[in-house]
């Protein structure tokens, strides 16, 4: 992944099952899956269907035509979710499950 990252080239996600085709810049999975992630692995599993064993993987290295034009997915702000369980009155709640 580290080189394909040192390239700039995308990461080419293709779904058999769902269809969906996703685009991603090497050096934002670098900063996810490790720079030593090799880059023809599937990093995780389709987010429509949530398979992984039909996933197609190609790298890309974009044309210039392809700036401005080409849909690729970017790492956006990390949303900090709050859980909440019931408990009986007087229970402790941590720790949590």
């Amino acid at each position: 992944m580290c080189d394909a990252a040192k390239n700039g080239q995308l990461i080419q996600l293709r779904c058999n099952l769902c269809h969906r085709n996703v685009n991603f810049l090497a050096s934002d999975l670098v900063g996810i899956v490790g720079a030593n992630f090799p880059a023809l692995a599937v990093p995780f599993p389709c987010s429509k269907c949530q398979k992984s064993d039909y996933i197609d993987v190609r790298i890309y290295t974009p044309l210039q035509a392809d700036y401005g034009r080409m849909s690729v997915r970017r790492p956006d702000r990390v949303v900090k979710v709050h859980t909440w369980r019931s408990v009986k009155l007087g229970e402790a709640v941590w720790p949590t499950r």
